[in-house]
């Protein structure tokens, strides 16, 4: 028969057991081995990425050579790379010039100039005539003349020679150098139809002077007046030209 009693203070009572220790879950290596597997292939990305700048900074030199070899095949013979100019033509045009307002060629607008003959009358009839200015003569021969006058109305027209040098002028009182500075500046057509008050500078041919024995002249000519019937009223003034 078992008896009941007071239980006995609990200093006296027998330790209790431990308690049995606890198994670990069943996935925890399966995470672990996640995160490795996650380390392993970023460790690989940053390689592969490491390894592919490696190699583009040692091929650009290799490209940089080529380039470099193909331009000095390209060069002449004889040339050095500083021969050869910037592909930059802003930097290596040369500077253009302004354009000027009176062109090259004919008698110093400044030289001197000496009256050859002043205030010579001539009158043409309406007929094909040849004037010669270095006289001036309106009966100069086919050979040898500066214009011909076709006096035929309505087809009045002066044609001067190929080898003359034409311009109109609007000064009321116009001199050699003026002349010589329209000459430069607004030259004309050697054919045109004459109208009164007209004023014309001509520039005769040095090459025909120069055979005659001559010097040659700048020619004032204005035209007084044109008859119904095409008889056409000169007055000429002429300037040897300085040699």
């Amino acid at each position: 028969m078992t008896t009941t009693g007071p239980m006995p203070p609990a200093h006296l009572r027998p330790p209790e057991p431990p308690p049995p220790p606890r198994r670990p879950r069943g996935n925890l290596p399966l995470l672990l081995g996640g995160c490795a597997l996650a380390v392993s292939l970023l460790a690989a990305g940053v390689s592969l990425v490491a390894l592919s700048r490696s190699a583009g900074s040692t091929t650009a030199p290799a490209s940089a050579g080529s380039i470099d070899t193909a331009s000095a095949a390209a060069l002449p013979t004889g040339a050095t790379p500083t021969d050869v100019l910037p592909t930059d033509a802003t930097e290596t045009a040369a500077p253009t010039e302004e354009p000027t307002s009176e062109p090259t060629g004919g008698p110093d607008p400044s030289g001197v100039y000496e009256v050859a003959y002043q205030s010579e009358p001539l009158v043409l009839q309406p007929s094909s005539r040849y004037v010669d200015l270095d006289e001036p003569s309106g009966n100069a021969s086919g050979s040898v003349y500066e214009l011909q006058y076709e006096g035929f109305a309505p087809g009045s027209k002066l044609e001067f020679s190929s080898e003359v040098a034409l311009a109109s002028i609007n000064s009321p009182s116009p001199t050699a150098n003026d002349c010589a500075k329209q000459l430069r500046r607004e030259p004309i057509d050697t054919t045109f139809a004459p109208s009164k008050g007209q004023l014309i500078c001509v520039l005769t041919s040095r090459s025909a002077a120069d055979d005659q024995g001559i010097r040659q002249k700048i020619v004032l000519m204005k035209v007084n007046s044109i008859t119904q019937d095409g008889t056409l009223n000169l007055t000429l003034t002429a300037w040897t030209v300085p040699r």
